[in-house]
């Protein structure tokens, strides 16, 4: 019973595919279920919901911002949401509403896996991982790297992948510590 006696929240979001229609009923249902299962209580105030929102989408989607300011508020313990595809389709910006979910002290659950999501490692928080299409080469202070794009050696700390002139890649970076090459 890992949710035993946690106030938890709900988000849900159906995509702008037509065959979803029933998705947030689903996902409602679901997550309901979840919370019961694993001894957690739920206030239907505390159901966040973006209908008809492409997972690409960050800057549309209300529900997803009252989420992370009544996280921020403190006004559950926990969020139960299907997976972290409903959270986005960005893997940097999806891994940055996951921080930002986890740094205010909430916890994150995936119902359709059962799993506790965590941040584990001072990058984690960035979803490093090499791509030849991101923007910059992330490093410590003080240790620019002046490589192409398709060269990686031992002792990077990896790449952003991240959208050209987002501009996010920078702030998150330095939540983590690093600085990002130009």
């Amino acid at each position: 019973m890992r949710l035993y006696q946690l106030r938890t929240a709900l988000y849900a979001r159906r995509s702008t595919d037509g065959h979803q229609m029933a998705s947030l009923d689903v996902q409602r249902e679901e997550g309901a279920r979840f919370v019961e299962a694993e001894g957690g209580t739920h206030a239907p105030d505390h159901l966040f919901v973006d209908d008809a929102v492409s997972r690409a989408e960050f800057k549309k989607r209300p529900g997803l911002f009252a989420l992370l300011n009544a996280a921020k508020a403190g006004e559950f313990d926990a969020v139960v949401v299907r997976d972290e595809s409903r959270l986005g389709g960005d893997t940097f910006r999806s891994g940055l509403v996951i921080q930002d979910i986890l740094e205010s002290g909430v916890r994150l659950f995936y119902y359709y896996t059962g799993e506790e999501v965590t941040l584990d490692g001072a990058v984690g928080c960035l979803n490093c991982g090499w791509s030849p299409r991101s923007s910059g080469w992330l490093s410590r202070p003080g240790t620019r790297s002046r490589r192409t794009p398709w060269e990686r050696r031992p002792g990077d700390h990896g790449r952003v992948t991240c959208s050209p002139g987002s501009g996010g890649a920078r702030s998150a970076a330095a939540r983590c510590g690093l600085t990002m090459a130009k």
